[in-house]
């Protein structure tokens, strides 16, 4: 297995941009290999150099092609690796291969006035996909932020990811068939949420959607327990405000500073399905972040914080034996500075 490190901000890296990183055109089915890009960004530096068209490689379901980046907690981070670039007629990252894994990946379209295809992902015309799958990955801007495009798909695999501010939608899917199937994800656009535009089974569970001009959900989708903020979502969780007052009680819903974290009091919390039985890749427990669900799981990609309970086990049994150690030495305990360590003493006795 081939690893290489991407890093605007390292120049030990093996490459300093995605877009360097991808003109490798390997043809893993022949090396007998697969092929990993880490991304990170030792300090913070965007990579801006160039749009990234994934084309020329040759891959395989055994010898496969994968994008990693840093984890977030969640919502856009700027001190982590993010590709970053304005492309107002395509999109900044373009899927022209099979069998790619996207994985904790931060991408924003920043393009002012997008047209056409301008998109953060995109998956190509001219491409016949077996697996396509992002996971974990913030997507941001374009005129539709994920555009999966006219071809046939046989499995789509997007989960645990937050996708916004497409002027059009958030999540457009005209594969022609297959099945694209969208978990435990959060769709926002000023326009539509998640659309279906093709013959593709757009299967969804666990998500909110929000289209100010639009609808949050648009055409033939098989939801289980997906929210909207219209009419349009699952029966009983309909009409929940994209708002951070009410509804789904985000953290920030501002344009350019959003941060779709949930409150204990968002009625995405506690509201959704456990599919951690259902096939892998979507066999999945946690969230964006890496937090488990538990209980009844939340909707979205980020699990409402824990609310405040009783003591910890572990916590109860140190105060228990702090009690039994005070009843036998009631005399208060005396902390001695030494000048290597510090110890407690209690009646002159090292603890």
């Amino acid at each position: 297995m081939a690893t290489s490190t991407v890093d605007p901000d390292d120049g030990g890296a093996d490459y300093a941009s995605l877009s360097a990183w991808e003109a490798q055109n390997r043809d893993l089915v022949t090396a007998n290999d697969t092929e990993t890009a880490v991304c990170t960004a030792q300090s913070g530096s965007v990579d801006s150099a160039a749009s990234v068209v994934l084309a020329g490689w040759t891959s395989s379901d055994a010898f496969d092609i994968n994008i990693t980046g840093d984890r977030t907690d969640g919502a856009w981070d700027a001190t982590k690796y993010r590709l970053e670039l304005a492309n107002t007629t395509y999109g900044i990252f373009d899927i022209a291969e099979d069998f790619v894994t996207i994985d904790s990946i931060q991408m924003d379209n920043t393009a002012g006035s997008p047209t056409g295809d301008s998109a953060a992902i995109i998956s190509n015309v001219g491409v016949d996909y077996t697996r396509i799958q992002v996971s974990n990955s913030i997507l941001v801007g374009g005129r539709v932020t994920l555009r999966l495009a006219d071809s046939d798909c046989t499995n789509g695999y997007y989960f645990k990811n937050v996708i916004y501010g497409g002027t059009a939608a958030a999540a457009f899917v005209s594969h022609d068939n297959g099945t694209q199937n969208f978990y435990g994800s959060t769709f926002a656009s000023p326009a539509n949420g998640l659309f279906r535009d093709a013959p593709a089974t757009v299967v969804a569970k666990n998500c909110y959607a929000y289209g100010n001009s639009g609808s949050a959900y648009v055409g033939t989708i098989t939801l289980t327990t997906c929210a909207s903020e219209d009419a349009t979502g699952t029966a009983g969780l309909q009409n929940i405000a994209y708002s951070t007052s009410a509804g789904a009680y985000f953290t920030n819903v501002t344009g350019g500073s959003e941060d779709h974290h949930i409150s204990g009091s968002s009625d995405l919390k506690d509201a959704g399905t456990d599919t951690s039985g259902d096939s892998a890749p979507l066999d999945f427990s946690d969230d964006i972040e890496g937090t488990a669900q538990s209980g009844t799981w939340d909707i979205g990609a980020i699990v409402a914080p824990a609310a405040a309970g009783a003591p910890s086990r572990g916590l109860i049994m140190i105060i228990s034996n702090l009690k039994k150690a005070l009843m036998m030495y009631p005399v208060a305990a005396i902390v001695v500075n030494n000048p290597v360590e510090r110890r407690d003493v209690i009646k002159g006795k090292w603890l």
